[in-house]
């Protein structure tokens, strides 16, 4: 705890560039909420959308043994038949999209 930003080197996907996110430190963990980012389908006129987010990424800085396999099982695409069905339900909790991110229209000026 010096009190000083230091760059750490992560594995995975992270969230694309955003703002008016929602950040919480929970014991070794860093949760990354929401926020909103250009849309694709920005135009250059009065007008421009951005890209409300609802999703969560978590930042591990001490990852169990339980999830290294789950993100293993993702990484190599292996079976998830034979998985309990509670690993299976965790497994496409982290992999499944929300369906309320939306485009808002706002106002530019």
């Amino acid at each position: 705890e010096s009190g000083q930003w230091q760059r750490v080197e992560v594995q995975g996907k992270g969230p694309c560039a955003r703002r008016r996110q929602c950040c919480c430190v929970l014991g070794d963990k860093i949760l990354l909420f929401g926020g909103t980012s250009p849309s694709q389908d920005q135009d250059l006129q009065d007008e421009f959308y951005l890209m409300d987010h609802s999703d969560l990424y978590i930042l591990d800085f001490s990852p169990s043994l339980k999830t290294l396999c789950k993100l293993a099982v993702l990484h190599y695409n292996l079976d998830q038949s034979c998985l309990p069905h509670d690993i299976r339900w965790e497994l496409s909790a982290m992999t499944t999209n929300s369906n309320i991110s939306r485009p808002l229209l706002s106002s530019h000026g």
